[in-house]
């Protein structure tokens, strides 16, 4: 127990003690919808942009997606490290030279950065564009 809630405790105001046990809770809610919302942004700003691009199949919206999803199950930011049997494994990929070639195509386009690290023991270092990349004209 830290000082402040000993203060707290001691000056008898049982108005602030309900709520002073649940402002853990409040924050991690507040984090948890922030992190939601990047993700969600980052979703639907990938798909705005690939209207236009031929380029690109299900199986990269596919990689794309899982990556969001890894991300926000692992709380981690636009930049995070991942194995690949990880993200094959999400993206429903059972070949590893498809998802390869697709994510390395995903980087060549500019809607990630990749930088494997060619071992099984290491994971890759995976950074999702910055919003302002992603955003397709209107």
């Amino acid at each position: 127990m830290n000082v402040l809630h000993e203060r707290i405790l001691q000056s008898k105001i049982p108005a602030v003690l309900p709520i002073w046990d649940k402002i853990p809770t409040i924050f991690a809610r507040i984090a948890e919808n922030i992190l939601i919302m990047d993700n969600t942004n980052h979703l639907v700003n990938f798909f705005k942009r690939i209207q236009a691009d031929p380029r690109i199949s299900a199986t990269h919206i596919g990689i794309f997606a899982a990556l969001n999803y890894y991300r926000y199950k692992n709380n981690c930011g636009p930049q995070f490290q991942a194995f690949s049997r990880e993200i094959m494994r999400l993206a429903k990929i059972s070949s590893s030279s498809t998802y390869h070639k697709c994510i390395l195509e995903l980087n060549e386009y500019g809607y990630l950065t990749y930088k494997p690290s060619f071992s099984k023991t290491v994971a890759s270092s995976i950074h999702l564009a910055a919003e302002h990349n992603l955003i397709a004209e209107k």
